[in-house]
């Protein structure tokens, strides 16, 4: 494998960590003072893990070309992963902006 692939499959690593932190609620698990972004605690890939499993799917919303980088880089967490549903979303720069923004707008 590549070492560009293996900086993708990392990513995708820290954005499912950062999507099961939120998702999961996670946080009420660690120390008060704790994120799960940085945290080092010993426990953090079982957290990580145990989130994962409970909230069983993943998906990646991108813009990069399906065939060469969603497609490799989905197969490949699935691999690493393979009890996580995985899905992925493609779209241009304006309709990502749509799907990151809560549904009433942007903040105020």
């Amino acid at each position: 494998m590549s070492r560009r692939h293996d900086v993708a499959v990392a990513v995708c690593g820290l954005i499912a960590a950062l999507v099961f932190n939120s998702a999961t609620g996670l946080a009420a698990t660690l120390p008060a003072s704790a994120n799960l972004a940085t945290y080092r605690g010993a426990d953090r890939d079982t957290l990580i893990l145990a989130g994962a499993k409970r909230e069983g799917k993943v998906v990646f919303y991108s813009g990069m070309i399906e065939n060469q980088a969603l497609r490799p880089m989905a197969d490949a967490f699935k691999k690493k992963y393979p009890f996580m549903a995985v899905e992925y979303w493609r779209g241009d720069s304006r309709a990502l902006v749509q799907k990151a923004l809560p549904k009433g707008g942007p903040p105020a």
